[in-house]
């Protein structure tokens, strides 16, 4: 038991030669187990190829010298996990396995010449066999992509480099074919043609709708016909409302003429109202001059003389021509005010009337819009399916041609160089395992052993100090008592 620890050198030689045989043992175990699985494990050698992952263009093709850098799309992170996820696709596995199957009648990745040989042949039941080969490809294969690059490792443990290499470049193929699978749309490009060829049919369709309208109602220039018509009527409007402003001032002056009619003659003054006749205004100041001059001459003659009769005829014969004038400036006014009605009325009619055209051509000009929008959003669609078709179709000839932006840059090979088992280094390791071994256990199981064996066992079992210690006596035979007597005796 180890409960002080070890006071010398001579102790620890002392534990060691103590368990020295059981050390020797787990060392010699140890190395016998090693150099056993280091003989019997199957050899593993290492197939690798290479993959380049190429940036495409708009068109999904594979760029070339001259490519219009602006139409390239870059790798991306994610397209590189894409690959490496369809590589490591369960579907890829199976079909590989089955193709070999198929083409050996078996599936194996370890020597089939060695004595403990890992094969699935063709049996009844064949999907066991088919995910046990699956697991095996699946923990053999091994696929990164490089940081800071396009490329893809892979690489693939096979019992023999031979093997390796056919396994890893059927694989390959494998996934090259299952990847245009995924990615083809063969089955899109009759959909698209047949969406591009409805679409087509309903553009002209439309367009001819378009035409027989344009057509039905000499429709050239809808927003120019339209522009024109509201140009009319606006300028029907302008005449409208100063038909309406100069029938109110008419109506202002017959008002005045009226009024005019029942003026006495000291009433008068002179106007310059707008309109006004120019002899109607004469007449006014000569009435008023005259009147000016019956004040004048009132003062030096009597009320019956000759000087004011002569006046007074003068003033009434102007004033009758005046009545005259105003009566008939009063029925000029009337007659112009009946015209201008109407001509209002008739423009009025007119605006109505463009009002209308103006209604019918805006509906007109809708529905043709309806139509026209709608022809856009069937050449917009169809152009869009169109395109969509062609580059489906470029993108099946690009398939077809193995033109697809996946290339290998390195083929698949094997190193005749196995990867494991690397015996010589396993029975370094083994060694160096045995030695630490052989030196560690010993103390180990002295460390586990419950028996005294120097006195300071003594002292820590029984918890009391220690007097003296007498050495080891050889075992002497004990006389039995008839002995003893005769020697008394």
């Amino acid at each position: 038991m180890l409960h002080a620890g070890i006071a010398t050198a001579r102790d620890a030689v002392r534990i060691w030669f103590t368990w020295r045989r059981q050390a020797l043992i787990c060392a010699g175990a140890i190395i016998v187990g090693v150099g056993i699985r280091a003989i019997t494990e199957p050899p593993r050698y290492a197939g690798t190829a290479r993959l380049v992952l190429l940036p495409r263009t708009g068109e999904g093709m594979v760029i070339t010298s001259g490519t219009d850098e602006k139409r390239v799309a870059p790798v991306t992170i994610e397209d590189l996990n894409t690959e490496v996820g369809i590589m490591r696709s369960t579907d890829v596995l199976r079909e590989t396995v089955i193709s070999l199957i198929q083409e050996s009648g078996e599936f194996s990745l370890a020597d089939r010449h060695r004595w403990l040989p890992v094969a699935y042949a063709a049996s009844a039941d064949s999907a066991q066999i088919v995910e046990k080969g699956v697991a095996e490809l699946s923990e053999a294969l091994s696929v990164t992509n490089r940081p800071l690059s396009n490329l893809i490792d892979i690489t693939l443990m096979a019992g023999n480099p031979g093997r390796a290499e056919h396994v890893l470049t059927r694989f390959l193929d494998t996934f090259i074919h299952h990847r245009n699978r995924t990615f083809s749309i063969e089955q899109g490009v009759s959909f698209l043609s047949a969406q591009a060829d409805t679409l087509l049919n309903r553009l002209e369709d439309a367009e001819k709708q378009l035409s027989e309208y344009r057509e039905k109602y000499g429709i050239v220039d809808i927003e120019l016909q339209n522009r024109e018509k509201l140009n009319e009527l606006s300028s029907l409007e302008e005449q409208l409302k100063d038909i309406e402003y100069r029938i109110e001032d008419t109506r202002v002056r017959k008002q005045y003429f009226e009024a005019a009619v029942e003026q006495k003659q000291d009433d008068i003054i002179v106007t310059n109202r707008p309109g006004m006749p120019p002899l109607l205004v004469e007449l006014d100041k000569a009435i008023i001059g005259l009147l000016m001059k019956r004040n004048a001459v009132s003062s030096g003659y009597t009320e019956g003389s000759r000087e004011l009769a002569i006046i007074q005829r003068q003033i009434d014969k102007a004033y009758e021509q005046r009545i005259a004038e105003i009566g008939r400036a009063l029925e000029s006014e009337r007659l112009e005010i009946v015209a201008l009605e109407a001509r209002r009325t008739s423009l009025q009619e007119r605006v109505k009337t463009r009002k209308r055209e103006v209604l019918e051509f805006n509906r007109k000009w809708q529905e043709i819009n309806d139509l026209r929008r709608r022809a856009e959003l069937h050449q917009k669609n169809y152009l869009l399916y169109a395109s969509k078709r062609e580059d489906a179709r470029i993108f099946s000839e690009k398939t077809t041609r193995n033109l697809t932006n996946v290339r290998i840059v390195q083929s698949p090979s094997a190193s005749t160089m196995r990867v494991s088992p690397r015996r010589t280094l396993m029975m370094f390791i083994a060694l160096a395992v045995a030695v630490v071994g052989a030196l560690a256990l010993p103390f180990a199981f002295e460390a586990f052993d419950p028996r005294i064996k120097n006195p300071s066992d003594v002292v820590h079992v029984l918890g009391v100090p220690l007097l003296c210690t007498l050495d080891e006596m050889p075992a002497s035979p004990i006389p039995s008592d008839k002995g003893a007597r005769k020697v008394l005796s």
